[in-house]
């Protein structure tokens, strides 16, 4: 049955319904072209074929399912737009679609809508395909075609489900002869003249593309945002004996070989793309056409096989300021300009041509530092084919992984291209290009290109002829403002003031300028920050704040920097800055830059500034126990014998035997090795319960010592062994001499979570014997602590405390008692966050971390 919010007029006549709502604007006004206001989906089709039109569908949710096609309510597609120079308002309407309406029109392609007319502004509309990702269309399906001229679709918002098979990406086929038969449903299929999509974010959980243009001339994609979800190859091939769709195809692909591990594949296709076929309708008439001339500008992709692609376009290619995150190939134009872009190399390249026919490429991007582990199966940072580029990468980072490669011709080395497959995408030679490398990443030139003039900030291998190579003077400096290329976000958004403002290089701080942030009004502890990409040790903030009035609104406020969930350094500042307050975070490691007014107000940032010594690629933390936070993990001293020695938890003090040096490995994995040994925690051969988890010589090629880094919370963290379903594991409860082994890993199980807190060089005891330590031991548990935290105290050593917020607010302080060496405080009633427990004493300061969750 159809179900509507308000079924105002669904049994009336079209003619009875445009009567009434002329009735009723004359009422209320004088103005010619007056919105009209429907109040159900039935009121709304009688106007969708008529020409100027200004109609609003009243807010509120509206649903379709398969029972009101089969009562003849709704065609395919359920909307049809055949009208001229009319506008539809769709504000406040949210429309669920069950996915069983693309299997109730029978083996047929299926669409939500359609626009036909010319003219034409769709907007605001929040669509819905209410089911899982397994409902798939009966063949296939698109939310939306866009036919005619001069249409607009601005400010929609889809979330895309129903697919199969989905969860393989194109792994097992995308076109003809797949190995597994799929049925595709893609979102958006741009087509007709001068379509423009514009504002619109996609949730992309659909094998399909999310943009795609067929038959498209001139059309513009506009500030879209489109995310869309990805899996390891490594997590498919774990599917096997299972009975899943690609163990029973024996993970045989598409491409002729069995699924590799070792990469990371999307679950969709395209964020964006070109086709040079396709076809559309424009005035009542068929066109069969490829797509020319399109223009893509502030578009961001996340998580897509591709972020923007369209090297199958022909005319003028045009993409600017553009990002593509986590993606597996960040941009591929053929020819064409890609100006001011951004892309990460977590998957995969930022930047690779389609084909060696490729010619006359003019591309400028940024590579940023991924935000996702990294996870690039090919090492490829970029890849060149084809002649007559001209091509610029910069990065900010001053430290990069050597093994990731710029790449001129040669092998792609992509999943998809590890065979005999696809030659013609494969294997290209790179001739005639101007290529500046401003990043440090190496690059290597294949024996079959030349005549390339190559500036590079990183080593250059040439094996080809007649390249001119040289060094550039545009390289990464240590004096960047590395938050230039960060991710910014804050609590609120108000008068388009958006997060983004403070990291766009401009510190003029007059609001008329466009680019100063502005939050909602009077908010509780409004907060502003910004992901930097990567974990640095942070030498200066500097705030600049918004100068043509209103400056006092930034007083008492908090500038911190936090490593994960973990508040590394922070002050507070009670007066305004004037119009910058440079900070001075004395080298505190962090990936995320805070600004937090302290109490209510509004929040205004003109630009924040970050400077940095160096990118820390390997980190020395201390692993403490989730559930006995007086134990940390202990790999002993490094004299004598280390082969072999089994790992066990031993009372938490600030020592070098408890330290342990994160090594990345990519991929998601890590090594940890012994402070200064050369031994690393090591799992052993498979997995067990109890299994023994010893120190072994470091070698980065031996899964046993390759953990996956689990986020469980609060700062806390599981381990679990590369290949295996087991994790570290500290048993029961925490004592002294308790083994670490391996047990099945459970994300529930607090005996398999560590608190990881970094510990620099200033602060660690070597010289002292452990046991010389002890005697200031505080235990202290639980944390986080929901209602009453509970600490064990050296006897004598402190006679008072102070509980602080990380604003620096003291919301807790007294004395303890002379002789006792217990003491409880109360949590209840503070609000989740991170505090600082400050214990007093005549010779003795001692500052804990407390969670409060």
């Amino acid at each position: 049955m159809m179900k509507y919010v308000i079924n105002f007029s669904g049994v009336l006549s079209k003619a009875f319904i445009k009567l009434f709502t002329l009735t009723t604007f004359f009422l209320f006004t004088s103005t010619l072209y007056a919105q009209t206001v429907v109040n159900s989906l039935s009121a709304l089709k009688p106007y969708l074929d008529d020409d100027n039109a200004n109609v609003k569908l009243a807010p509120g949710n509206y649903y379709i399912d398969a029972d009101d096609i089969a009562n003849g309510d709704f065609g395919n597609p359920l909307f049809v737009f055949e009208g001229n120079n009319s506008t539809y308002d769709f504000t406040g309407v949210t429309l669920y679609i069950n996915t069983d309406v693309m299997r109730a029109f029978g083996n047929v392609d299926y669409s939500h809508l359609q626009t036909l007319g010319n003219n034409n502004v769709l907007k605001n509309l929040t669509m819905i395909d209410d089911g899982t990702v397994d409902d798939r269309p009966q063949k296939r399906a698109t939310n939306i075609h866009m036919d005619g001229s001069n249409n607009l679709i601005d400010g929609f918002h889809l979330t895309v489900r129903g697919s199969y098979p989905y969860g393989y990406g194109d792994a097992f086929g995308k076109g003809g002869g797949p190995v597994i038969y799929h049925y595709k449903h893609s979102a958006i299929n741009v087509r007709g003249n001068y379509s423009h999509l514009k504002n619109t974010t996609i949730i992309h959980h659909s094998y399909g593309h999310a943009i795609f243009m067929q038959a498209a001339s001139h059309p513009t994609i506009e500030g879209c945002y489109v995310e869309g979800q990805v899996r390891t190859t490594d997590d498919m091939l774990a599917e096997e004996g299972t009975g899943s769709p690609a163990d029973n195809v024996d993970f045989m692909t598409t491409w002729g070989y069995k699924l590799p591990p070792g990469y990371m594949m999307s679950l969709g296709e395209a964020g964006i793309r070109a086709y040079n076929a396709g076809t559309t309708y424009v005035d009542g008439v068929e066109i069969s056409r490829g797509t020319d001339n399109p223009t893509v500008i502030d578009c961001t992709v996340r998580y897509m096989r591709t972020g923007v692609t369209v090297a199958h376009a022909t005319g003028t290619k045009y993409v600017e300021g553009c990002t593509a995150i986590a993606c597996e190939n960040g941009f591929s134009l053929g020819s064409g300009t890609l100006t001011n872009c951004k892309a990460d190399l977590a998957y995969g390249p930022v930047y690779q041509n389609t084909y060696g026919s490729d010619n006359g490429y003019l591309a400028d991007i940024t590579i940023i530092p991924a935000v996702d582990p990294y996870y690039n199966g090919s090492k490829t940072v970029a890849y060149v084919g084809g002649s007559n580029h001209e091509i610029t990468l910069t990065g900010t980072e001053t430290v990069v992984n050597q093994d990731f490669k710029i790449k001129f011709g040669g092998s792609k080395d992509i999943v998809r291209l590890l065979g005999t497959n696809s030659p013609s995408q494969n294997n290209f030679d790179a001739q005639s290009c101007e290529f500046n490398n401003n990043t440090q990443y190496p690059m290597v030139i294949s024996s079959g290109s030349g005549n390339n003039t190559i500036k590079s900030c990183g080593n250059v291998t040439d094996n080809g002829s007649q390249n001119n190579v040289s060094g550039s003077s545009n390289c990464p400096s240590l004096n960047d403002n590395i938050a230039l290329n960060g991710v910014a976000s804050q609590s609120s958004t108000d008068y388009g003031g958006s997060a983004s403002r403070a990291i766009d290089g401009n510190t003029n701080g007059n609001w008329a300028n466009n680019s100063v942030t502005h939050t909602s009004p009077n908010e509780n502890n409004p907060w502003w920050e910004v992901n930097l990409g990567g974990t640095y040790s942070i030498d200066e903030v500097v705030v600049f704040n918004r100068t043509n009035c209103c400056m006092d609104r930034l007083s008492d406020y908090t500038v911190s920097v936090i490593n994960g969930t973990t508040t590394t350094y922070f002050e507070t500042f009670a007066t305004h800055p004037a119009p910058s307050q440079t900070v001075n975070a004395g080298g505190a490691y962090g990936n995320i830059i805070r600004v937090q007014i302290n109490g209510t107000g509004t929040l205004s940032l003109a630009e924040v500034e970050v400077y940095a010594g160096e990118i820390s690629t390997d980190i020395n933390y201390q692993l403490i126990k989730r559930n006995a936070t007086g134990y940390a993990i202990d790999g002993g001293s490094n004299g004598g014998n280390i082969e072999g020695r089994s790992v066990e938890l031993y009372n938490f003090v600030q020592h070098d035997n408890l330290t342990w040096t994160e090594i990345n490995l990519g991929g998601g994995f890590f090594a940890y090795e012994k402070l200064n040994s050369g031994y690393c925690l090591d799992g052993g051969d498979a997995g067990t319960n109890g299994q023994n988890v010893v120190l072994s010589a470091r070698d980065d090629t031996d899964w046993g010592q390759q953990w996956e880094k689990i986020d469980a919370g609060n700062g806390h963290y599981r381990l679990q062994k590369r290949g295996t379903n087991f994790s570290l594991d500290g048993g029961s409860g925490g004592a002294v001499n308790q083994s670490v082994t391996l047990g099945a890993s459970s994300s529930s199980d607090a005996d398999q979570q560590w608190r990881f807190d970094f510990v620099s060089s200033n602060s660690r005891q070597s010289t002292n014997e452990m046991k010389t330590l002890e005697s200031d031991i505080v235990m202290y548990y639980p944390n986080p602590v929901k209602d009453k935290l509970s600490l064990s105290l050296p006897v004598q050593t402190y006679t008072a405390f102070e509980l602080y917020g990380v604003d620096g607010s003291v919301y807790h302080q007294d004395e303890i008692p002379e002789n006792d060496s217990a003491l409880s405080i109360d949590f209840s009633s503070l609000t989740d966050g991170v505090y600082v427990l400050k214990l007093l004493g005549k010779d003795a300061v001692k500052s804990l971390k407390i969670i409060k969750e």
